[in-house]
């Protein structure tokens, strides 16, 4: 349930995660794909958390915001030998 969270620190720094993360996504990724990552990533979160304990319970969105920061980064370890530094004009 990636509406409902326990407290509400949870909520707003998910929140400011999935608009930072989300944005930044989007600029070179269309919305649909940055969608279905976020949620397939709470869908695989929820799965993972009932598969290995099932006494507890998932809230949050904080999966999805998980799968945003690695597709970030990813994307980041993909792009950066495309991108130059030139140090010795600045």
């Amino acid at each position: 349930m990636a509406l409902v969270h326990r407290v509400s620190i949870q909520l707003w720094s998910n929140i400011v995660f999935q608009l930072y993360l989300g944005i930044l996504l989007e600029v070179t990724h269309h919305w649909l794909r940055v969608s279905a990552l976020y949620a397939t990533g709470i869908l695989g979160g929820s799965l993972a958390i009932t598969a290995l304990n099932l006494e507890e319970y998932a809230v949050g969105s904080s999966a999805g915001v998980y799968a945003l920061l690695m597709a970030h980064l990813s994307n980041i370890v993909m792009v950066t030998d495309s991108l130059t530094f030139d140090l010795e004009s600045s």
